[in-house]
């Protein structure tokens, strides 16, 4: 099983937008802190938010089992989503 989870601490959204060829764009992307396994130390990470999706809130998550899916040449495709990790969960891991 991966052992991977993430800390958000603020619900902060760093918007970038443009326009090219195709028209007006945006990007909506929120930091968190990935842990891997047994690393000591976390990483820092950058979640790219969907139109229209509300920040995660401050807490601990997991990916979603919606973060995986197969593409059109039957290949795994990934899309960071996240779930909240259950405080009972929590307590196990520590």
């Amino acid at each position: 099983m991966l052992n991977v989870r993430f800390e958000v601490t603020s619900t902060d959204v760093d918007v970038k937008s443009g326009t090219n060829a195709r028209g007006p764009w945006q990007i909506r992307e929120q930091e968190a802190h990935m842990f891997k396994g047994d690393d000591k130390y976390p990483e820092k990470v950058v979640l790219a938010l969907d139109d229209g999706q509300q920040p995660y809130q401050p807490g601990v998550y997991e990916l979603d089992e919606k973060s995986l899916w197969v593409g059109k040449y039957k290949q795994v495709q990934l899309r960071v989503r996240l779930k909240p990790i259950a405080a009972a969960s929590l307590k196990q891991a520590s």
